[in-house]
């Protein structure tokens, strides 16, 4: 942050750096002899809860590259599943995280249920500015992106 941010020189920046790892440097030390009395439990739940995030993690990007590899093409489906399906009544929304492919949870609700509503409207929630396109008999693609700038 000194250097890329702030741009100082490393002149400037080095001192102040060494302070900080002085200081640190005493804490760990005086805390490492903590360890064998009791210490190594919060390590231990520190080591648990990290081996929980990045596992969940590393599962949700496979999850989700695995989703995406098998997604259903857009005109595809606006060409046999759209047109084909009984209609009902009202509006479905059906957010999805990818801008590619027909939204899973609009596959499944067709599996399941066999209708469409009359205004399906897959969602792409990123963030703030939008984007609509027809896809079809009542079938549109609004994409949400960006974020808002003021917060």
């Amino acid at each position: 942050m000194l250097f890329t941010l702030w741009k100082w020189p490393a002149w400037k920046a080095l001192p102040v750096l060494a302070v900080f790892f002085i200081v640190d440097i005493a804490y760990f030390g005086a805390n490492l002899i903590k360890v064998p009395e009791g210490g190594w439990v919060p390590l231990a739940i520190g080591l648990i809860i990290f081996t929980l995030l990045t596992t969940w993690s590393r599962g949700r990007k496979l999850m989700q590259q695995e989703m995406a590899d098998g997604a259903m093409p857009i005109p595809v489906f606006v060409k046999s599943a759209a047109n084909s399906a009984t209609r009902v009544p009202g509006t479905a929304v059906f957010m999805t995280s990818s801008a590619d492919g027909v939204p899973h949870a609009l596959l499944h609700n067709l599996k399941h249920n066999k209708v469409l509503h009359e205004r399906d409207h897959p969602a792409d929630d990123q963030g703030r500015r939008r984007a609509v396109r027809a896809r079809g008999k009542s079938l549109r693609r609004s994409r949400i992106w960006g974020r808002d700038s003021t917060a």
